[in-house]
């Protein structure tokens, strides 16, 4: 349950929603708004000066939040991505679906003039020299190509993710 409540994208939204919140408290208590509501909104005078008194960036509530949100960074962006995107550099999909070709812009169209062995050959040879990574897979009469380049560039999000968190630290 820990877990899936770290890995969860809708608490993750409510975490940062607290923590912005806070943060437009926080700041707006050091502008003239809070003045200005309790001099003009009746009834608001006390709640004024309760928040004029509340150190926010110092608040136990405040601190919390960014550890959680810390943690669920740490957790949910990172630990629990590791073993599928790992799986998807080391091992892609290669088959794909019609569907899925109906959506893409063709980058390339290839004539067949030669048997398709050595059409296949000649693709996978044009790419491999271009220094992409190439794979092959067999299904009945089709053979699927999956090629590509920067494979690790997937790792980039640990990165990000480790700097909102040294960001949410200071």
């Amino acid at each position: 349950r820990i877990w899936r409540f770290f890995c969860s994208t809708r608490i993750a939204v409510a975490m940062i929603a607290i923590v912005a919140l806070l943060v437009l408290i926080g700041t707006l208590r050091n502008s003239s708004v809070p003045p200005w509501i309790g001099d003009n909104i009746p009834g608001t005078r006390g709640i004024v000066i309760r928040w004029l008194q509340w150190e926010v960036f110092q608040s136990f509530i405040f601190i919390f939040m960014l550890a959680l949100l810390s943690v669920g960074i740490f957790i949910g962006g990172m630990l629990n991505r590791m073993p599928g995107m790992w799986a998807t550099i080391r091992n892609p999909t290669i088959k794909t679906t019609r569907g899925f070709l109906n959506g893409v812009t063709p980058s390339a169209t290839v004539t067949a003039g030669s048997p398709p062995d050595a059409l296949i050959e000649s693709i996978t040879a044009s790419l491999k020299k271009k220094r992409y990574r190439v794979f092959t897979e067999k299904v009945g009469a089709d053979t699927h190509i999956y090629a590509d380049k920067n494979s690790l560039g997937q790792l980039g999000t640990y990165p990000f993710h480790l700097a909102m968190i040294i960001i949410l630290i200071g």
